[in-house]
């Protein structure tokens, strides 16, 4: 719960109500990131919208996302593609120095949490005994917001820089923060306001390696940005020991 943190009321109640339930707030509540008071018991990963932290009624947390950001939904393979596209021109346009060729979208049922979208490659050789590798799809859940679609887009290509430069054996956290960073990056670009929010959630998650690992490359983000970071991991597998080279 990285965007929520304790607060202490007055003895006998805060004296405040619960933004999901309404009701008073017991004495030890949780604040969250508009100053929203909550009852600790609730489930906060369902109570907020995963892309702009709105509220989510209780009655309608089936759903990780709220009513207006589901009108953003992308329940259609040809919508998936063309906004691959887009994340790849634009993350090119950020510096990345490579990009993979054309992998088709597969919106999937069966991508189920905590795998929301992975992506898949076979390795082989050619006449001339040179390693190739063939990315053959990335899968995601359907009816996905854009916006949020769009950072786990950008996540996996991540993965697939990572494993055409022969960066497979780095640590969980450079690896995933590097490609964490992909998709905080692209939402920088994006003009849509909640794309503030959603960046601000994943700076802020408190998991030990998508969390952790985006804040050490943004802390190792030097004047050649994402291409620096790039160029670290394939140097020295650290993205922090290239910004001391660059700064």
């Amino acid at each position: 719960m990285g965007l929520f943190h304790w607060m202490f009321g007055t003895q006998g109640g805060s004296g405040l109500t619960c933004t999901v339930c309404r009701r008073e707030l017991p004495r030890r509540y949780l604040i969250g990131p508009e100053r929203q008071g909550f009852c600790p018991s609730h489930n906060l990963d369902r109570s907020f919208c995963r892309v702009c932290s709105s509220p989510i009624p209780p009655a309608a947390q089936s759903s990780p996302f709220c009513q207006d950001c589901r009108q953003s939904s992308v329940g259609q393979a040809g919508e998936a593609m063309a906004l691959l596209g887009q994340v790849q021109r634009e993350l090119r346009e950020l510096g990345l120095p490579w990009w993979p060729q054309s992998v088709p979208v597969n919106l999937s049922a069966a991508v189920q949490p905590p795998h929301v979208a992975t992506i898949h490659w076979q390795r082989s050789q050619d006449a001339q005994g040179r390693r190739r590798v063939t990315f053959q799809e990335i899968r995601v859940s359907p009816d996905y917001p854009r916006l949020y679609l769009g950072s786990l887009l950008a996540h996996e290509l991540g993965h697939a820089f990572l494993v055409q430069q022969d960066l497979e054996g780095l640590s969980p956290v450079i690896t995933e923060g590097f490609c964490e960073l992909c998709g905080w990056l692209w939402l920088g670009r994006q003009r849509d306001p909640r794309a503030v929010r959603l960046r601000a959630r994943m700076e802020n998650s408190i998991t030990p390696i998508y969390g952790e690992g985006l804040r050490v490359m943004i802390a190792s983000l030097g004047p050649q940005g994402i291409a620096g970071i790039a160029a670290g991991l394939k140097v020295t597998g650290s993205p922090t020991a290239l910004a001391a080279r660059l700064c």
